[in-house]
């Protein structure tokens, strides 16, 4: 698997160890297994070994997907969610296959809509969808093989059907968009941009991720793989181009020798590869992949190797030391014949390199979890799901017995539910009080629509309205509510199944499944949502700062800037990091950059953000700020205390346009005033006070 494809899992929020969308996903197992074990127990046992052993044949498949979801999370974004989500639904019609007298599957119908709801969070839309037919399939089996007559109770069958797609597909709206939204901010945070490879950091993940496996201790080679002449054909091709073809080499060398190596794009054109082949295997496929990956716009490449590197090494922080060792090897490769020159590593002699620490990364900005108005998009959703629920709940058949003034009760709230879900929808602030005075009002509808279906068969098709108001408040209100409506759920679903005449043969176990499984199933929908900003916020600093120096990226820094308080003047300290002479080069310069990003961080003082704008360019955008000189000269003596060794150019201008256009023309006017140094240029500058000195 590719790094591109490999999954890539949120892992923010993490419970024993395990990430969140495992422990979501185990739950469907989970329930599957309690489903056999009460199958089990309510009926006669077994006829004989032989249906002994294929009960425990069922259960053993059922914990081993238990034991494989929680052992390998990262499968949670693959096709292993909707497998287990749909095999989940047969649990039921499995296990009582084995049993002597099993209750009929339909008892089960209500177990359908936890499923759905769990796929419309874990999966993509397309697998949500394929879940939610599979369940849909999964409760006409159940009706067949309780011999229900389907023509007798087409109503209820249809009302049990939407009552299970109906909180599925408001839960895709909602939780499922705060998924998608975590998965692209995370694939930001760790791919390359423009060749869809992985970035450093995201490279420095996957090491990680290896040496957590237990392969720390394997020995691998480290490729860096240089483009020959490559800027030169970039300035004749132009970026669009450039671009597309770095594109494609990348995409080549992730599909060189079977696909089992790490690619990232470092810097420019250079690709970092790791693996644990042998590199005289890897090395020469990887060269031939650059070679025909562009036919219209060929490029050659030439590689530096270092191999027999421990990775727990690299997991540890040398990476850098180990790709400048690469870098090294490439200067010999581009003039040896084959293009390659190779290094082995030997950790005997080794002495591991200082990491610089990059400057700690500003704090997100915190937003209540628990905001007094609804997010628009969700009071929407609330708005048309209490609308839905409440004609659902009038087009339930009931007795015809009934007496009339429950009827007009029920149609009344049925149509409060209607109006006032509408109202919801269609109001800009959510109106929360009135959408959890409207969910409050589903818990005595529901549970009386229930007890007066005119049939048990009916009734175990409509059952699953009595978890409406749980799963309602878990998926789409605050933390507090949600737990309120689940304290209640046990009285709803007592009510919903023993009480009545057309109560429930199994009420009692199915109320206590009901309510672990849907309890769980809210508490943890509630939990997500409530953790989203925070979440989001986290993943969503990551693309703002940048890796090496813990400062904001350009699209940080841009944010960031149009977020300061306007003023008069905005000043631009613009500090240039010059290259150490002798090996080490990228090694030293990350150390370099890391000690001027400390020092532009404590000259900002809490007035200024701090940006890094390309690879040696470190940016302080200052409002208000009428004496750069002066910061100017603060920076390089802060600087000649911390270090010696460390020399830069800076270059100062100002803006008083507080918009991105006017931050970007600003830093280019400093970043004039540090060439012309670079170059000696003594000619007059329209910068003040560019290249004055007060």
């Amino acid at each position: 698997m590719t790094p591109a494809s490999r999954p890539t899992s949120v892992g923010l929020a993490s419970w024993l160890g395990l990430r969140e969308a495992s422990l979501l996903l185990a739950c469907a197992p989970a329930g599957g297994l309690l489903v056999g074990a009460v199958d089990l127990a309510t009926s006669s046992g077994f006829a004989d070994l032989g249906m002994a052993l294929g009960f425990a044949l069922v259960a053993a498949f059922y914990t081993a997907q238990l034991a494989v979801t929680l052992g390998r999370p990262g499968w949670t974004d693959t096709w292993w969610a909707p497998v287990i989500l749909t095999t989940s639904a047969l649990s039921s019609p499995l296990f009582t296959t084995f049993l002597v007298d099993p209750r009929p599957p339909i008892v089960w119908f209500w177990l359908l809509e936890p499923v759905v709801v769990l796929a419309a969070y874990l999966c993509r839309p397309a697998h949500a969808a394929l879940v939610t037919v599979g369940c849909l399939g999964c409760g006409w089996i159940f009706l067949a093989l309780s011999d229900v007559d389907v023509a007798r109770h087409a109503h209820e069958v249809v009302a049990g059907a939407a009552a299970i797609v109906m909180p599925g597909v408001v839960a895709a709206l909602v939780l499922g968009r705060v998924r998608r939204r975590e998965r692209s901010v995370l694939e930001q945070t760790r791919l390359d941009p423009v060749t869809g490879v992985l970035n450093r950091r995201g490279l420095e993940h996957e090491l990680s991720e290896w040496s957590e496996r237990g392969r720390g201790a394997e020995p691998v080679c480290l490729v860096s793989i240089h483009l020959d002449s490559f800027d030169e054909a970039a300035s004749a091709w132009g970026g669009a181009a450039a671009d597309q073809v770095m594109a494609r080499v990348a995409v080549a060398l992730e599909r060189a020798y079977h696909r089992s190596h790490l690619v990232s794009r470092f810097v420019d054109h250079e690709f970092i590869v790791v693996s644990d082949i042998d590199p005289d295997l890897l090395v020469p496929s990887l060269l031939r992949a650059v070679r025909v990956a562009s036919p219209q716009r060929p490029v050659t490449a030439s590689a530096g190797v270092v191999w027999g590197i421990p990775l727990d090494l690299l997991a540890e922080g040398q990476l850098v030391p180990m790709v400048e060792r690469a870098r090294q090897r490439v200067t010999a490769a581009q003039l040896s014949t084959g293009g390659i020159d190779a290094q082995q590593f030997e950790p005997e002699t080794y002495v591991p390199v200082p990491v610089p620490q990059p400057v700690p990364a500003a704090p997100p900005r915190q937003e209540e979890p628990d905001q007094p108005d609804l997010p628009g998009s969700d009071a929407r959703v609330l708005g048309w799901w209490l609308a839905g629920t409440g004609i659902l709940l009038s087009a339930v058949p009931r007795r015809p017995d009934q007496s009339s003034p429950v009827d007009l009760l029920v149609y009344a709230a049925c149509l409060a539910l209607v109006c006032g879900g509408m109202w919801v929808a269609q109001s800009d602030t959510g109106h929360p009080r009135v959408g959890r005075l409207l969910v409050t009002l589903t818990l005595p509808v529901t549970v009386m629509v229930v007890m007066n279906v005119p049939t048990v068969e009916a009734r175990y098709l409509v059952v699953v309205l009595a978890a409406y108001p749980a799963t309602i408040a878990g998926v789409l209100l605050d933390r507090v509510w949600a737990q309120w409506m689940v304290v209640l759920l046990p009285v709803s679903f007592v009510l919903a199944t023993a009480v009545g005449p057309t109560a429930l043969p199994h009420a009692l176990s199915i109320t206590i499944l009901a309510v672990g499984l849907v309890a769980v199933t809210a508490l943890l929908a509630a939990m997500v949502r409530r953790r989203r900003l925070t979440s989001l916020n986290r993943l969503h600093v990551l693309t703002l700062t940048d890796p090496t120096t813990g400062v904001l990226t350009r699209a940080g820094l841009a944010r960031e800037f149009l977020d300061l308080p306007p003023a008069r003047r905005t000043g631009i300290l613009l500090t240039s990091v010059l290259p150490r002479g002798g090996e080490g080069q990228g090694t030293a310069l990350e150390a370099d950059l890391a000690l001027v990003a400390t020092s532009l961080h404590e000259l900002a003082r809490g007035r200024g953000v701090v940006g890094r704008v390309s690879g040696r360019d470190l940016v302080l955008v200052v409002p208000g700020a009428d004496r750069l000189a002066l910061l100017r000269r603060r920076l390089q003596q802060d600087l000649g205390e911390r270090s010696s060794e460390v020399e830069v150019l800076v270059g100062l201008a100002y803006t008083d346009d507080h918009t991105e256009g006017g931050l970007w023309q600003a830093v280019n006017e400093a970043d004039e005033a540090v060439r012309r140094q670079s170059h000696g240029d003594a000619g007059p500058s329209h910068l003040v006070p560019a290249d004055v000195t007060p």
